[in-house]
């Protein structure tokens, strides 16, 4: 991650939580985020199941 102080205040928690989470991340998926293309799918995965939930909410509807 290019800006981890930036990343860590944008989520108000601690820059070693954000280290943490990120650790985590990789251990439970076994991927590695040094990988660019893994990293894209990762967001675009989160990206889509974010729009299904919005469109599974019964009160936007």
């Amino acid at each position: 991650m290019d800006t981890p102080n930036i990343a860590a205040k944008t989520l108000f928690i601690h820059r070693n939580t954000l280290f943490y989470r990120i650790n985590r991340i990789r251990e439970l998926f076994e991927i590695d985020l040094s990988d660019g293309d893994i990293r894209l799918k990762f967001q675009l995965t989160l990206h889509f199941l974010k729009l299904k939930t919005q469109r599974d909410d019964p009160k936007d509807q």
